[in-house]
């Protein structure tokens, strides 16, 4: 099920088949930075550069134009519910990837500069 954006997958009974899902790159949207297979559970991905219109124009939806940018610009997360993992995404945007991986979930970010970080879960999940 995609939830605008953040996926939600379940496997039928007596299935083998992992689903295939693409993270997308935050500066070069057509570029996928890498592909994971989730069986069960939920992926969703949060980045910068999605914008909302505000009273003062258009701003940022998850740090107001007035504060300083983060220097992650882009997270995905993997969680048991969508609900979880977008929750989780607005977290790692502004803080490291430990408390996420001692919550024992999945995490990937993408910093300004275009370098990767993941979780060591994270790469179980990666094709």
């Amino acid at each position: 099920m995609n939830l605008g954006g953040d996926i939600r997958v379940t496997r039928q009974k007596h299935s083998t088949h992992d689903w295939p899902i693409q993270i997308m790159s935050p500066t070069e949207p057509q570029t996928a930075v890498c592909t994971i297979s989730l069986a069960e559970g939920a992926v969703a991905t949060s980045h910068i550069n999605a914008r909302h219109r505000a009273d003062r124009g258009i701003e940022q939806h998850i740090a107001s134009a007035a504060k300083e940018s983060p220097a992650v610009i882009a997270t995905s997360v993997i969680a048991s519910t969508a609900s979880w993992a977008e929750a989780w995404t607005k977290y790692a945007i502004f803080h490291d990837l430990n408390l996420i991986e001692s919550a024992g979930l999945a995490a990937m970010t993408i910093d300004a500069g275009g370098n990767i970080m993941e979780t060591s879960t994270w790469k179980e999940f990666v094709r």
